[in-house]
């Protein structure tokens, strides 16, 4: 069974979207990210065409768009003496939101010039921080000399985290010779304060890599990270994996023995942590001008289709509602499953950017996880 987008969304789509703020391109109206976001409003699109780029700041409510995906790597860009600047630091006004999409976020940073690194993503000044379909990870060591703690992927302390559709992981810890012992690995994500949303996607923590002693086996350290610290998440269809703790070495005139294994890290460390049903499926990609589809599998239902999602408009008892069922949308009932419901995005280039979100419940039963995505070029 399909069921075209009604005509109520369709004016949404176009209305909101030509209402939007104008769309900047990385290149084209400025030659870099940094100069796109110097000169943006809040609230506006930058549209970045592939390419390697240089550490940015965001200090103002954007959303940042990849077509293709872009490249933010540490550049060897110092923030201090022997502290490298991370890729992407956040520097907000006191509120509002950022959102990533198709957005890669990495590099690596040179030991002999630097002896602490930075997260992939770090800092805050924002209500929110979203993450669609991004590969994010802490940037890892090169040439280095001595010992050197690992980073996390993403460290922030936003209220609210919406990682979705993305690849998030922790560097590794490493050294360059046999000191005994050496720092764990890192948080993959570090957001102690949130309220996280993570949904089909992999978070890791960074690992530590292998630890060796003269004559004997070394006494500690090395020990993975932890994959998400968050205050409270909901969660659907992920891989969550604590890193890989170091192998101990004991290494003389002979062959290196190993003697031992570092504990690896814990997968999440919440207050709480709820697990949605995952079955509500994207079956093509969310793309102007093209149909969205997708698949559910269980019923009855309600079926929705909301423009502009931001966090749960309410919570029920079985999990959080993310359609504002006040507003417009695009709802239908249906029986048992399986169906598959196609909606008709427009062609308006405005609403490159803008969120939408998919969601299946039943008052009293079930509520799925949210399908959200950014529409892409």
């Amino acid at each position: 069974m399909k069921h075209p987008l009604t005509s109520t969304l369709l004016a949404c789509f176009a209305l909101c979207g030509l209402a939007a703020a104008q769309q900047l391109h990385v290149p084209g109206d400025h030659a870099t990210i940094q100069q796109a976001i110097n000169a943006a409003s809040p609230g506006m699109t930058i549209v970045i065409h592939g390419g390697t780029h240089p550490p940015i700041v965001v200090d103002r409510s954007l959303t940042l768009v990849g077509d293709p995906a872009p490249l933010i790597v540490n550049a060897d860009v110092p923030e201090s003496s022997g502290i490298a600047a991370p890729p992407v630091r956040l520097a907000g006004p006191g509120g509002g939101s950022v959102v990533f999409a198709d957005i890669e976020v990495g590099g690596t940073v040179d030991g002999f010039l630097f002896h602490t690194a930075r997260a992939g993503i770090l800092g805050s000044g924002f209500d929110e921080l979203h993450l669609y379909g991004c590969t994010v990870d802490g940037p890892r060591w090169i040439y280095l000399t001595g010992v050197a703690a690992g980073a996390p992927a993403v460290e922030t302390s936003v209220e609210y985290l919406m990682i979705s559709d993305s690849t998030v992981r922790g560097a590794y810890s490493s050294s360059d010779d046999c000191y005994g012992g050496g720092p764990p690995g890192p948080t993959g994500v570090l957001a102690p304060n949130a309220t996280a949303y993570v949904f089909d996607s992999t978070v890791v923590g960074g690992g530590s890599h292998s630890i060796c002693m003269y004559g004997g086996c070394p006494p500690s350290g090395g020990a993975g990270g932890t994959g998400i610290d968050a205050y409270v998440m909901w969660e659907a269809g992920n891989t969550l994996l604590g890193g890989a703790g170091a192998d101990y070495w004991e290494v003389g005139f002979g062959d290196p023995i190993l003697c031992g294994h570092a504990p690896d890290g814990f997968p999440v460390d919440v207050l709480n942590q709820f697990t949605m049903l995952n079955d509500l499926n994207e079956v093509t990609p969310l793309r102007i001008g093209q149909p969205w589809s997708l698949t559910w599998n269980k019923g009855p239902s309600i079926f929705a289709i909301f423009f502009e999602e931001t966090f749960p408009h309410f919570d029920l008892q079985i999990g959080p509602v993310f359609i504002d069922l006040v507003g417009p949308r695009e709802q239908r009932f249906y029986g048992a499953g399986p169906i598959t419901h196609t909606a008709s995005i427009p062609n308006v280039p405005a609403l490159i950017g803008r969120k939408v979100t998919a969601q299946a419940f039943e008052f009293g039963a079930f509520v799925t996880r949210p399908v959200t995505r950014v529409i892409l070029p």
